[in-house]
């Protein structure tokens, strides 16, 4: 190697080196900003009891209907779920014989009235069905189900 292109290689690599350290000290920041919105949790009460009434023992299976009322609050223009079980079992008072309760909900869910980020409240029923069997003991029967509301 002669000594010309020693020190051609030389001035390659210094300027390869210098190339680096423009290419490293060219960078830019910008300031940015993050959000997030936080909904007041959506709530849910029963506001009518579900009562099915009296049914007469009688031959023949006899069925009753009953209806609860729910009121969903949370913030206008936000869109809700709500959840019931299909089927809850009643048993009776102080004995082991049970019954079965349909339930059905009067809607899947929907959107709160009202202007968006504003506190609301809207209604909501819950229909229930209860057949009891011709050879179902006399006695009370109760049993306990939840309701669900949600944001979707």
């Amino acid at each position: 190697m002669t000594l010309r292109s020693l020190a051609a290689t030389a001035v390659t690599i210094a300027v390869l080196a210098a190339a680096g350290q423009v290419c490293a000290q060219g960078q830019a920041s910008a300031p940015s900003r993050a959000s997030v919105t936080v909904l007041d949790p959506v709530q849910v009460r029963q506001e009518s009891e579900l009562a099915l009434g009296t049914i007469a023992a009688a031959r023949g299976a006899r069925t009753t209907t009953g209806n609860a009322g729910y009121a969903v609050s949370g913030l206008g223009g936000e869109s809700y779920s709500i959840s019931a079980p299909h089927s809850v079992t009643l048993t009776r008072n102080g004995g082991t014989e049970e019954v079965q309760l349909k339930l059905k909900p009067s809607q899947t869910g929907g959107a709160l009235p009202g202007r968006p980020g504003v506190p609301s409240t809207t209604r909501f029923g819950l229909g229930a069905t209860v057949q009891a069997p011709s050879n179902a003991t006399a006695g009370v029967y109760t049993g306990e189900y939840g309701v669900t509301v949600g944001y979707q």
